[in-house]
């Protein structure tokens, strides 16, 4: 009896090929997404030995004949951690700095002094600690290792020693907006959880239709007068609905309780929301357009909601990932949610222009899930 019990459990198991991939594929996908982020698998001893890995491009300006910056861009390419271009015009090295053709620009005045008119540094400052840290740290020890080598040799108190000089101002290039204040990481793991419970919304589609059929409730449905399209959009229309208030519950909850802030505007921040749920309920119809058991629909599901929302930032956030992985992620609606959610959040006076690229982008994965799953869904199974 144990013996037979044993067959029967092992050969239900190796049917269900929702469980065994969750069980077995699903951690090394999660394993492997993490070790690709965070570099892992790139520090094979090629890289390493590299003089060009992982230089921070940084743009430079200063006038012709000025001997002061051109010797500290000296020490800051003997540092082999930046890669200094020269640009030709100030207004140039801001649109490429703006446009993350460089991480950072430094202009240096005619009147470059590093007490009196220090040099200007842009770059976006609503970047993660890491990258900014990245930039300011090392290029601030370039810039008193060449004062040091100005100052006079004579012993000093060092009790005595006055404060460094700024040595350069950061501030945001002109097309990027500056970012708040004080801005703390509950800032962007609130716009992560949302998104990623938002898209749980398909399971709920998917599930809804299931239990429709199973119940026949459906089939008194087809039966009733109407066109089946609007059948279909009733059945849709109370989940985008009730998506959109659990966004705005879980906001207001992050607000009111957290004191998170909104830097951006409002409206933006619920146009960006209609379309994630939009493209949840889409995602939810194309789902059940492929039918299933109940347990191989959550199954499936399940996978594919937290696959996606780890590949989109929503586990991990996406300023602390590599361009390559950002790129990635892009590839899945949750990214460009992610990423117009942080200009709304973090950056100060964000309108729906400057976020209306990711918002098409979210609405274009909606509707492909929403027409794929129009026509792949079978009305009578």
């Amino acid at each position: 009896m144990l013996l037979a019990t044993f067959i029967k459990e092992m050969q239900l198991l190796a049917r269900d090929r929702g469980g065994l991939f969750s069980m077995f594929l699903l951690p090394i996908i999660f394993i492997t997404m993490f070790g690709l982020a965070f570099g892992g698998m790139d520090d094979d001893d090629d890289d390493q030995q590299s003089p060009d890995h992982k230089k921070v491009r940084l743009a430079a300006w200063y006038e012709k004949g000025h001997d002061e910056p051109q010797e500290i861009l000296k020490w800051i390419r003997a540092s082999n951690m930046f890669e200094v271009v020269r640009i030709e015009d100030v207004e140039e090295l801001k649109r490429r700095v703006a446009g993350k053709d460089f991480l950072a620009g430094l202009v240096f005045g005619a009147d470059y002094d590093p007490k009196e008119h220090p040099a200007q540094l842009f770059m976006d400052l609503a970047v993660s600690d890491l990258e900014k840290m990245a930039v300011l740290g090392p290029l601030r020890g370039c810039f008193a290792q060449q004062r040091g080598t100005k100052m006079s040799p004579v012993a000093i108190d060092p009790t005595k020693l006055p404060a460094p000089p700024p040595y350069f101002i950061a501030e945001s290039p002109p097309g990027i907006r500056r970012p708040l204040a004080n801005v703390d990481s509950f800032q962007v793991a609130v716009p992560g959880n949302s998104v990623l419970f938002a898209f749980f919304l398909a399971l709920g589609v998917a599930l809804s239709f299931h239990e429709e059929r199973k119940s026949g409730t459906w089939k008194r449905l087809l039966a009733a007068p109407g066109a089946r399209t609007r059948m279909l959009v009733g059945k849709l229309l109370p989940f985008l609905i009730m998506g959109i208030l659990q966004m705005a519950m879980l906001f207001a909850y992050g607000h009111f309780v957290f004191d998170m802030r909104v830097g951006g505007s409002i409206f933006a921040l619920g146009i960006i929301t209609v379309c994630i749920v939009f493209t949840a309920t889409g995602f939810g119809l194309l789902i059940a357009s492929f039918g299933g058991t109940e347990k191989q629909i959550s199954n499936y599901a399940t996978i594919l909601v937290l696959a996606m929302g780890l590949v989109g930032g929503c586990m991990m956030p996406r300023m602390f990932m590599p361009e390559s992985f950002k790129a990635v992620g892009n590839l899945v609606p949750h990214g460009w949610a992610l990423d117009a959610y942080y200009d709304v959040l973090i950056r100060d006076g964000t309108t729906l222009a400057d976020v209306a690229t990711p918002c098409l982008a979210i609405l274009g994965f909606g509707m492909v899930f929403t027409v794929l799953g129009s026509l792949l869904f079978r009305f009578e199974r």
